[in-house]
């Protein structure tokens, strides 16, 4: 009997680079699980730190958020950053999508999540998050179960 079930394929997603989204007008970031203790070298250095494996819905500019039409989505992204990390990771298994800008913290080097959004940007991504739900449990609806 051959094999029916599928082999492990290269399961690295992008790394979330938050300099390339710092003018992006809004993130929906659905944290999905930790990757503890993870190698990273840089410069010669070896450490070890904390990933965290999520979606993110990227709304560039208002024709995304007028048209609820993302500019991408980076399914299975890395956050890496640790102040970027350790606030995704709270978010893990809430069922809640954390919507977001990413700004440089005042006086420092580094980036952080800035959860104060507009009104008008919440109401768009929040009526792209229910047509896609919605969506999502129409195609499952008629789903056979297995249980």
């Amino acid at each position: 009997m051959t094999n029916p079930f599928a082999t492990q394929k290269n399961t690295n997603g992008a790394f979330f680079k938050p300099a390339e989204h710092a003018a992006d007008l809004a993130l929906m970031i659905e944290p999905k699980r930790v990757l503890e203790n993870q190698r990273n070298e840089f410069q010669g250095d070896v450490t070890y730190r904390d990933e965290i494996v999520c979606d993110i819905t990227i709304f560039r500019n208002s024709q995304n958020l007028d048209e609820g039409a993302p500019f991408d989505v980076l399914r299975d992204a890395k956050i890496t950053h640790s102040a970027l990390a350790g606030e995704a990771r709270e978010h893990i298994g809430t069922g809640v999508p954390m919507l977001v800008t990413v700004k440089k913290a005042t006086g420092k080097n580094y980036y952080v999540f800035d959860f104060n959004v507009p009104g008008d940007r919440v109401a768009a991504v929040g009526a792209y998050y229910i047509k896609r739900e919605a969506a999502t449990e129409a195609a499952t609806a008629d789903a056979p179960g297995f249980d």
